[in-house]
């Protein structure tokens, strides 16, 4: 068996799931084929993090078709309903149960996260609809998550770029691949950070990146 059937085999995927990132060890090592998909590995076993997690997931692609009165209302596309459901199946695999959620109130955020509640048993009291995070920026986004529960050790915060975006180069930096076209957190991407225990706490270079997976989306190319 070659070192990257062994790889592909180690590391659980998810259909329509890309893994760019895997914490402590270099981005990319190659391509294999995993379930007749071409996907990259990253180099080295997965390390579960002892601190707190925060998954930060931009919304899945919304649909302009839709003649909505407002930007708020726009709901996702076919495609965009499929990436979220293969995230939430790739969440599912690595244990990424959130006892926490916050996300924007708007439509194509409360969509993709139905599609992830389709694989994830989260109550309905575990999910916060909150109005600052619709459009929010980075500054506005680290008041949302010191206002989280102090016991909560994995949250899930749901949003959209460019704030979210900017909340992860706030935390890991700016050296994270980028995809083909040139996006660090494309419609339906999810960046899993380990962070210390105090969610107030959350300066610049605070975080630890674990896991940075995008849709394996033919529009996208294969990452």
């Amino acid at each position: 068996m070659s070192r990257a059937d062994a790889l592909s085999e180690a590391l659980p995927s998810a259909p329509g799931v890309a893994l760019v990132y895997c914490r402590d060890n270099a981005y990319i090592e190659g391509h294999t084929h995993i379930r007749g998909m071409q996907t990259p590995l990253c180099v080295g076993p997965y390390v579960r993090p002892v601190m707190r997690n925060l998954i930060l997931l931009r919304h899945a692609k919304s649909d302009w078709t839709w003649q909505v009165p407002e930007d708020f209302d726009r709901p996702l596309n076919k495609r965009g309903r499929a990436a979220a459901s293969h995230v939430g199946q790739w969440m599912k695999r690595h244990h990424l149960q959130p006892d926490w959620v916050i996300s924007s109130p708007a439509a194509r955020t409360r969509e993709t996260l139905v599609q992830l509640r389709t694989h994830l048993p989260i109550a309905d009291t575990l999910i916060d609809l909150d109005d600052r995070v619709y459009l929010a920026d980075m500054s506005t986004l680290l008041v949302v998550l010191a206002d989280c529960p102090q016991g909560t050790s994995q949250v899930l915060l749901l949003g959209h770029d460019p704030g979210l975006e900017e909340l992860l180069i706030h935390l890991c930096g700016d050296g994270l691949p980028l995809s083909n076209k040139g996006k660090l957190m494309p419609t339906a991407t999810l960046a899993q950070i380990a962070l210390p225990e105090d969610w107030h706490a959350l300066a610049v270079g605070s975080g630890k990146i674990v896991h940075l997976v995008r849709p394996n989306d033919p529009g996208e190319g294969v990452l």
